[in-house]
């Protein structure tokens, strides 16, 4: 287990900053099996006010403080506060989902997807992606699959396994089998077409160029 680092400029968490930090836990938008789920989070839920580092650290305090809990070396005081009550809740809770969380390989599925949804709303609007696309995956799991996929297409000649990575498009058949099995709407097909046309219009443009 990785322990929880001190810092000379530590700041402490606010009930507001606690309850959000829970609630990426509930949501299972953490998991210690993923590579780096810091950087999302930070990004997309806390908005540059706590570092990935913080964020980081801050999981590993809980970490640490439910395994010496669990091990009864350490006792949860009974509060009276209502907003100190939610310690004793955020524990319990992530006791329960430390474990429930367990990572899954995307399917290359829901890769066809995120790579629909990233041509349409843009890589970076995981929010929008998670919601109207890919909706199996939270936007913090959306952001991380981002990461491995721009960096395997920056990097294509640093491995030489296969992966469900190197599906950098989706064909207008294979869009329209997803359509008819209903994974994606008739509207998120049209928006998707549309834009290989736009894109196909571009390319050929440059190629006369």
């Amino acid at each position: 287990m990785e322990l929880p680092s001190s810092s000379s400029k530590y700041k402490a968490w606010s009930f507001e900053e606690n309850k959000l930090f829970e609630n990426c836990i509930a949501m299972e938008y953490v998991s210690s099996d993923e590579f780096d789920w810091w950087t999302p989070i930070a990004n997309v839920f806390f908005r540059g006010t706590r570092t990935p580092d913080e964020i980081k650290n801050h999981y590993n305090q809980l970490v640490f403080d439910v395994n010496e809990i669990e091990n009864g070396r350490f006792c949860i005081p009974k509060y009276k506060d209502d907003k100190v009550d939610n310690y004793n809740n955020g524990h319990d809770n992530f006791i329960y989902k430390k474990k429930k969380i367990r990572y899954t390989q995307w399917s290359k599925d829901e890769h066809r997807l995120f790579v629909i949804g990233a041509m349409i709303y843009g890589g970076g609007d995981w929010r929008s992606i998670s919601r109207m696309v890919v909706k199996t995956r939270s936007p913090i799991q959306v952001a991380s699959h981002a990461q491995k996929f721009y960096d395997r297409k920056k990097h294509p000649k640093n491995t030489k396994r296969a992966s469900i990575h190197d599906i950098t498009t989706v064909d207008h058949d294979t869009t329209l089998d997803l359509c008819q099995r209903n994974l994606i709407d008739l509207q998120t097909f049209q928006s998707y077409i549309a834009k290989l046309a736009e894109q196909d219009q571009a390319t050929g443009e440059q190629g006369r160029h």
